[in-house]
């Protein structure tokens, strides 16, 4: 039963991922969007519980109140390792996806090199902005803008 729900989370956090291309929405509402939005939010959590060495309940609470980023600020958590650490988790959680037949190793795959190529434009993003920020080209307002995801 775990494992079916498990499936069922990540095949529909899949579906975001084919949906992130479209137009830009809040999901956290329901459906297959707002599943999709609760499995990575849980995989925050149970992350940054882990990489802080604070409860669930705790980090659960904090994310409430302020952006992951303030936690990963609170905790001294190097961004780079708290990417690792979710990239690990949802490679995981694909596997088991993959091992019960609910993913191809062909789909699995894909979703790896997406995956992959998304966090390579991240990096990128953050090294330019880095670099507008030192030669004066943007403002710290234009940075905070660039590293805000669109509602």
């Amino acid at each position: 039963m775990i494992v079916a729900i498990c499936a069922l989370s990540l095949s529909l956090v899949l579906c975001g991922i084919a949906y992130a291309e479209g137009p830009a929405g809040h999901h956290r509402g329901g459906g297959p969007m707002g599943v999709s939005w609760m499995v990575r939010h849980n995989m925050m959590v149970q992350v940054l519980s882990e990489l802080s060495g604070q409860t669930v309940d705790t980090i659960k609470q904090q994310l409430k109140e302020q952006g992951p980023r303030d936690v990963l600020t609170a905790y001294k958590i190097d961004p780079k390792a708290f990417g690792e650490a979710m990239r690990t988790k949802a490679t995981a959680l694909m596997k088991l996806l993959t091992d019960n037949g609910y993913l191809t190793a062909e789909q699995s795959s894909k979703v790896q090199e997406k995956m992959s190529e998304f966090a390579q434009r991240r990096q990128l993003m953050s090294l330019l902005v880095e670099k507008g920020l030192a030669d004066g080209t943007i403002t710290q307002e234009q940075a905070q803008m660039l590293h805000r995801k669109p509602h």
